[in-house]
Parts: C-alpha cells; sequence; structure tokens
C-alpha cells in the first residue's frame, strides 16, 4: 500500500532551514518567483496615471508671454526755443570830412576844464566857423570863458533855453553866475547874471508849488482814510 506524502502545515518548522529561512521544498526562497516579484511591485509603488487628453491639452496651451518690467526713461529736456534777436543798428559814423572835424572840437569844448583850456578851445571851434548847439551843456561852458561878450552871449542862450526845461546842473549853474555877478568888469555882465540867477530861484519856487498842489494835504487825506 503506497504511502501518501503529507503536506506540511502553514507555519510548521518542516521546510524552515537551520539559518532559520524558509523554502518550497525545491530550493527557491517564498518570494523568489517572478509572481511573487510582480505581486511585489504592484503592492509597493505608487501608481500614476497618464491622461492623453490632459497631455494634449497641455502641448497646445501657450505659455503666458514674458513680463518684461521696463525701466522708466526720463524724457529728454526740450531744448530752449531760441528767439531770433534784432540787432539794431547804431548811427553810423559821418562821412562828411567837416562834420567829423566839428564833433571833434565840440569834444574837446565839453572835455575842457578851466577857464584857460575852455576859452582855448571854443576858439578853435568858432575859428572854424561852427556854432555852439542849442544844449544847456555846450553853453555852461561858455560861462567859464576868459571874453565877457562870450559870456553875455552864453547867459542869453541859457535864458531861453531854461524858459522851457528845468536846469540840468542846477548847483554849477548857481555857482558861475554868482561869480559872474561878483568879479566880472562890465555892469551889464553882473546884471545878466544876476537876473539869470534870479529867474532860476522864482523858476524853482513855481515848480514847488505846482508840486504842492498836486499833493494831497492832511486833511483831505484824513477824509479819504475813513
Amino acid at each position: 500500500m503506497a504511502q501518501t506524502r503529507r503536506r506540511p502545515k502553514r507555519g510548521s518548522t518542516a521546510n524552515r532551514s537551520d539559518n532559520g529561512d524558509t523554502s518550497n521544498g525545491n530550493g527557491q526562497r517564498r518570494g523568489d518567483r517572478p509572481g511573487d516579484a510582480r505581486h511585489f511591485r504592484m503592492h509597493f509603488e505608487t501608481k500614476v496615471w497618464h491622461d492623453p487628453l490632459l497631455k494634449a491639452t497641455r502641448s497646445t496651451v501657450p505659455d503666458p508671454p514674458a513680463v518684461v518690467v521696463a525701466e522708466a526713461v526720463r524724457p529728454e529736456p526740450h531744448p530752449p526755443e531760441r528767439r531770433s534777436v534784432r540787432i539794431i543798428a547804431g548811427p553810423k559814423p559821418p562821412t562828411d570830412p567837416r562834420e567829423v572835424t566839428r564833433q571833434r572840437l565840440y569834444a574837446r569844448v565839453l572835455a575842457a576844464e578851466g577857464r584857460p583850456l575852455i576859452s582855448s578851445a571854443v576858439d578853435e571851434y568858432f575859428k572854424e566857423g561852427f556854432e555852439l548847439p542849442r544844449t544847456q551843456e555846450a553853453w555852461l561852458q561858455l560861462l567859464e570863458h576868459r571874453d565877457e561878450t562870450k559870456v553875455g552871449d552864453a547867459i542869453g542862450a541859457l535864458r531861453a533855453i531854461l524858459e522851457e526845461v528845468m536846469p540840468e546842473r542846477r548847483a554849477v549853474l548857481e555857482s558861475r553866475l554868482r561869480r559872474i555877478e561878483e568879479l566880472a568888469e562890465e555892469r551889464s555882465t553882473q546884471a545878466a547874471a544876476r537876473d539869470l540867477r534870479r529867474f532860476l530861484n522864482a523858476k524853482e519856487a513855481a515848480a514847488a508849488a505846482a508840486r504842492a498842489a498836486l499833493r494831497p494835504s492832511d486833511d483831505e487825506s484824513f477824509d479819504e482814510a475813513l
């Protein structure tokens, strides 16, 4: 009668080797079979599901445009507007030789100082046949001439000019007229200088009165303030 081979129970020590390893009786350890390895990997590894639609969608969606941060550019300053400058030419110098001579001699008369120099400059000016212009500065110089006849002419010319305008150099004119009134040899010259000086004083007093009439009084200013 054939003996029936008993299958060892699970967990028995029949198939356990001395070193504690278990085998299936054929020299193979448990878990060495290909099926067991695949089962091990499938059991412990994480599955990754790749959706083909999602992949297609990602490939068709364009990447967002890169944001470029531009540096602040300072506007270039506008160049100042160039305005056209109009140059006004001065008076042309005289080309007439006689006029050039007159201007040269007249400048000498105005620049001269002292009775000798003034008398010499005036005599040379008159010698060339020129006449003094109707200005206060020219005839004021002639008051210093050594010839009293020319001094009398200067007093008469200044009287005509000062009837229209105020004196430009009042202190100088007053001083020269007082000296002529005291030191002149001819009485007519002294009288002419005295009359012109009185005329200047009267003219100055009339001008002061006119300015005072235009200025409001203190009472009127107080009434206006109220």
